[in-house]
């Protein structure tokens, strides 16, 4: 595996050129102003969850999906959200996780197999498996089984807040308190702040263009 880098805080300073700003709020289209996340599509289309539904935007125009316009989304507060490589979109929040397959939503919550239904991340891997960070531990789903992880498989107390795919296909995951895990499929192994780490508390995660991965 490449080297984890570790990171107190990351601070990036532009100077070099101007940057030009444009601003949308409610007035535009928006549910709330209160955005949580975001993410995009191969299209450029930008999907926002917000404290109020999640909102569309192709550009030039909005659309705003809530549990009244479409009642298969788990809850409005969407605090977490990712578009799939196929165009798929998952949402989740504290209600647990919901798929959008361009018709409909579908909720999952801890009866269908997740770890818990307070979700705090979604990360897709390279073969489109997906996994879920929770208050629990993590969630693998494989697109048709749902496989979650707590502290009897080994992960520490405290959930996870992130997870993304190590170059050799271990799956790292930022622990809120113990660290950071890794799993070779079998096993977790720990990193921890006696092997070099800042802090425990752990919680994003970033793999740059030579396989290292960085931890704040």
């Amino acid at each position: 595996m490449k080297s984890i880098i570790l990171l107190v805080g990351l601070v990036l300073s532009i100077s070099s050129f101007a940057q030009s700003f444009k601003s949308f709020t409610d007035a535009y289209g928006l549910p709330s102003n209160n955005v949580l996340c975001a993410s995009s599509d191969q299209e450029g289309t930008m999907w926002f969850g917000t404290q109020s539904g999640i909102a569309i935007y192709d550009g030039s125009t909005w659309e705003v999906m809530t549990t009244t316009t479409h009642p298969g989304l788990a809850n409005n507060n969407v605090s977490s959200i990712l578009v799939t490589k196929e165009g798929n979109v998952w949402a989740a929040g504290d209600f647990g996780a919901s798929f959008y397959n361009g018709t409909a939503w579908t909720t999952y919550k801890t009866v269908d197999g997740l770890g818990s239904s307070r979700v705090t991340n979604i990360s897709e891997m390279k073969n489109g498996d997906i996994w879920f960070s929770d208050f629990n531990g993590a969630t693998h789903y494989d697109g048709a089984v749902f496989i979650a992880y707590k502290a009897a498989d080994g992960l520490p107390f405290g959930g996870t807040e992130d997870v993304l795919e190590a170059d050799n296909g271990d799956i790292i995951l930022a622990t809120g308190l113990g660290g950071v895990a890794v799993f070779n499929g079998t096993d977790f192994e720990m990193v921890t702040e006696e092997d070099g780490l800042v802090s425990d508390n752990t919680t994003a995660l970033l793999k740059d263009k030579d396989g290292n991965i960085w931890v704040g």
